[in-house]
């Protein structure tokens, strides 16, 4: 969330509270702890909590109504589809394939990237990607190659 966002949100709070022992400091306290989160998610979370508490609510309530709320709305999600379906449904295009592996692809670079400087800076060797072998098995998927037997290859099984 951006400055403007954090502000906002103290202000409502503010308003909401004017018998609180507000001052610069906690606004600035609030701020910087807004920053780091979502604007949409925080603001739903004060709303909520105005409705609920007779008094200011304290950061740490207002991060565990917003992770509350992520839960619920988790929760609401359709189950997944039973295996059966799945199975005979068609597979998904190859764009959405494609963007799939470019997003694993550019996330196990960036952790790798950030592991190699991290052990680096501790003087330790790096011990490598976990995700590795699950990347190079989505790249043989997009490639059209047999992901089963890439993935016996892959973790040293024969495959079936």
């Amino acid at each position: 969330m951006n400055p403007a966002e954090a502000n906002a949100l103290v202000a409502r709070l503010v308003a909401f509270y004017p018998g609180s022992r507000f001052n610069t400091e906690n606004a600035a306290a609030y701020e910087h702890a807004f920053s780091s989160m979502d604007a949409r998610e925080t603001a739903a979370a004060i709303e909520t909590l105005i409705g609920e508490l007779p008094h200011l609510p304290a950061i740490a309530a207002i991060r565990a109504e917003v992770v509350r709320a992520k839960r619920e709305a988790f929760r609401q999600q359709p189950a997944l589809p039973p295996i059966e379906d799945v199975k005979t449904r068609e597979g998904p295009s190859s764009a959405q394939w494609g963007a799939t592996l470019r997003d694993i692809l550019e996330k196990n670079a960036r952790y790798d990237a950030m592991a190699r400087r991290y052990y680096a800076e501790k003087g330790r060797p790096y011990p490598g990607n976990p995700a590795q072998k699950f990347a190079e098995l989505a790249a043989a998927g997009a490639r059209g190659e047999d992901v089963i037997k890439n993935a016996a290859q892959l973790l040293g099984v024969p495959a079936k």
